[in-house]
């Protein structure tokens, strides 16, 4: 089955490859993975070593942002602790519902272990490198034009590149999940379905991909078969259920029924935009948008009759992962698993000259221009990501330092993981930490002749939540210094 391309308008050639790829032991298990011609040159290269290369390099980007504590993201916080928790008492709890058990239990083996901040942003990492890799096969198995840029466009994307370098879980399972599209190629369809049950384990939300999945095993095979089907279905949701067994003995069936209020437009708007591409990158998307209708009107690189089954598998991924975000819209990280869609779409889609000035405002977003509330910044969301994780980790650390002989409460909103994260089990000192404060909480502290204070952008967020003021409740807020630890 070939796509043929009008040359110049088209990034990808739709082609499946029916060679398997030669095995050269020397680069290890990733050289029987592929090692093909350089898609649309007919040229012989080593395509596996360009990867493993541009792994080296992609993992090296990571490297100097691992540092200071385990992210910016208070859950990346909470992702520690639960890990502490686990490995020393043993028993079973989630860093927030439903669950994320794989990477939980994974990282509660490597605390007992001594791993801690380095250790698991460097797991993190690793798997961000791997899911590059994958990614990287499955354009070369695709026989993509453009398998590197689009590659490392997707790897450099502003919000991939930050929590690549944290202790999150979203790279953990969108490696997986492109582990499990890259195995449908090869027809190594029960290790697809390993990788989908590990990426469900990782995260609920991966086993929406068996959809796109289903979708790219009929493109593969040219029709529905069931048995081919059932070979990635049964491990893929035997190992996600087995997964999350712990979860279920430790909530019940209800640990799967969260809610949480919905924020602004303008919120939506923000993390949609440059929340996860960047001001370069956000605009290069509008232009890429604008590109592709009038494309559309001139019926000049709409998918071939060929591809478009492959094509719907990325428009569906891309279209469950954006009602995923739109239904909980608190974060740019929840739209992590539709970058490499956007990306493959574009590439499939839009004219090669304009593809390519996408990718590189992609690419650029992650180093140039920062936009927080009122504020632009000539550095990149990655660069002041590190700045604000190495202002708030010495912040924190001036906090607990503070000790004052009388007694108080200090109510410290979404720092509360990272306090709980250094202090441990060590509850010593006059002073508690409490996350909010409801007005029979707050009342009880005062019955009991407590000091009131509160991080000063954390009064807004308890009026939010619990309708309750501090500053009316007679509190007072506390200004803490971000100086060197």
């Amino acid at each position: 089955m070939r796509a043929a391309e009008t040359s110049g308008t088209a990034t990808w050639h739709g082609e499946r490859v029916g060679a398997l790829c030669r095995i050269r032991p020397a680069w290890g298990i990733m050289a029987g993975f592929c090692d093909e011609e350089t898609p649309m040159t007919g040229k012989k290269t080593n395509t596996t070593a360009l990867i493993f290369l541009a792994a080296i390099v992609i993992l090296l980007t990571r490297l100097p942002f691992i540092q200071n504590g385990y992210g910016s993201d208070s859950d990346a916080w909470r992702v520690a602790n639960t890990a502490r928790f686990i490995a020393t008492t043993g028993e079973y709890t989630a860093s927030r519902l439903p669950g994320y058990p794989l990477q939980e239990l994974f990282y509660s083996l490597l605390w007992r272990w001594g791993g801690r901040a380095a250790a698991f942003n460097v797991t993190t990492a690793l798997l961000s490198v791997l899911c590059f890799v994958f990614v990287s096969l499955y354009l070369v198995r695709l026989r993509s034009r453009d398998w590197l840029l689009a590659s490392v466009t997707i790897a450099l994307t502003p919000v991939i590149f930050i929590h690549s370098t944290d202790a999150m879980d979203y790279l953990w399972a969108l490696a997986f999940v492109w582990g499990c599209f890259y195995f449908i190629l090869k027809d190594w369809l029960w290790i697809s379905g390993v990788c989908l049950g590990l990426a469900i384990g990782c995260r609920m939300t991966s086993g929406a991909m068996l959809i796109p999945a289903g979708l790219m095993l009929v493109h593969q095979a040219g029709r529905l078969d069931a048995r081919r089907l059932m070979k990635l279905l049964l491990p893929a949701l035997v190992i996600g259920a087995g997964a999350y067994a712990p979860v279920v003995l430790r909530y019940g069936l209800s640990f799967a029924r969260f809610v949480d209020a919905y924020p602004s437009i303008l919120k939506v708007i923000y993390e949609a935009t440059y929340g996860a591409w960047g001001v370069p990158g956000s605009l290069a998307i509008a232009v890429a948008g604008i590109a592709l209708l009038l494309q559309r009107g001139r019926g000049q690189t709409m998918p071939v009759q060929a591809d478009r089954l492959l094509v719907i598998a990325w428009l569906a991924g891309l279209l469950l992962y954006v009602i995923a975000f739109l239904r909980l819209p608190h974060d740019a990280g929840y739209l992590i698993p539709a970058v490499p869609f956007v990306i493959l779409l574009l590439g499939r889609l839009l004219d090669r000259r304009i593809f390519v000035g996408v990718c590189l405002a992609i690419i650029l977003s992650s180093l140039v221009l920062s936009v927080e509330k009122t504020d632009v910044y000539l550095s990149g969301p990655v660069l002041r990501d590190a700045e604000m994780r190495r202002d708030v980790d010495a912040m924190v650390l001036n906090l607990l330092a503070d000790q004052p002989d009388e007694k108080r409460v200090v109510v410290t909103g979404w720092y509360q993981p990272m306090i709980e994260a250094y202090r441990g089990t060590d509850q010593g000192g006059s002073t508690e930490y409490v996350s909010l404060l409801n007005a029979a909480r707050l009342q009880d502290y005062r019955n009991r002749g407590f000091e009131i204070y509160y991080l000063p952008e954390v009064r807004e967020y308890n009026l939010q939540v619990n309708r309750v003021d501090l500053a009316k409740e007679g509190g007072k807020p506390l200004r803490v210094p971000a100086g060197s630890r």
